[in-house]
């Protein structure tokens, strides 16, 4: 464990020597946290209802995907950008090499500390959001904690996509167009014609995440631990999926 900690920290003493850098990101994203926050609340102030959601569950449905996608961009890049990273540029002999849990270093090494502003600016407006719906501390708790089994689900998916990479060397397309669904998970499911509302809530459950306990707040205890375990199924198929998959590796170096 101590080698991934170690990872962590340089990983993050690099913000000590890119201190322009730093400052000049986090304003950059509260700049773009400023423009979603004036559109969101122009879209807000004119419609009572958006989907059938009131103002400010919808406005807690767009930060909580903004959000996600901010960890997901900070935590995953290793994974994100895994074939190009660790397949064409064979970079994954020398992980195998290492007496390592393959996954966890692969994340750990490509932490991108420079979205830590983004993940940053993007946490105080999401608690703003869960806050605007005053809806006690223990909903709060379970809204807020909504964050883990999203990007559970995202890190899953872009396992599984990356499997084809073993084979087909390139899976940087496919997974950007999974972020790309992701992010129409931003609006209220009923927004959408029934077979996208499926995708969403079936095969890429991102949604069912995110919607359902805005708009079963009563129910959220049981459909948060429902959205854990299926979180959880996700994560143990890719994983198991993915490790199988390195007996497809051809290596491409020399």
């Amino acid at each position: 464990m101590g080698i991934y900690i170690k990872l962590f920290f340089t990983k993050l003493s690099m913000l000590k020597m890119y201190k322009k850098d730093f400052y000049l990101g986090l304003l950059s994203c509260i700049i773009k946290a400023v423009i979603s926050i004036f559109l969101i609340e122009f879209i807000l102030t004119n419609f009572s209802l958006v989907g059938g959601l009131e103002s400010e569950k919808a406005a807690y449905l767009y930060f909580l995907i903004v959000f996600i996608q901010a960890v997901s961009w900070m935590l995953l890049p290793g994974i994100i950008g895994f074939t190009g990273i660790y397949i064409r540029d064979a970079e994954l002999d020398m992980v195998l090499l290492k007496p390592v849990n393959k996954l966890v270093y692969i994340i750990f090494e490509n932490i991108d500390i420079k979205e830590f502003p983004n993940v940053t600016v993007n946490l105080v407006i999401f608690i703003i959001s869960i806050i605007r719906l005053n809806c006690g501390l223990f909903i709060s708790i379970m809204l807020f904690l909504s964050v883990f089994p999203g990007v559970i689900i995202i890190f899953s998916l872009c396992l599984l996509i990356n499997i084809l990479g073993f084979r087909y060397k390139d899976t940087l397309m496919p997974i950007k167009f999974l972020f790309s669904l992701v992010d129409m998970c931003k609006y209220p499911l009923t927004v959408y014609n029934p077979v996208i509302r499926f995708i969403f809530t079936v095969i890429i459950p991102v949604g069912f995440i995110s919607y359902f306990p805005i708009i079963q707040i009563k129910n959220i205890a049981w459909i948060f631990a429902l959205g854990i375990a299926v979180s959880g199924v996700f994560l143990i198929v890719s994983v198991c999926l993915f490790e199988k998959a390195f007996r497809l590796y051809e290596s491409t170096g020399s």
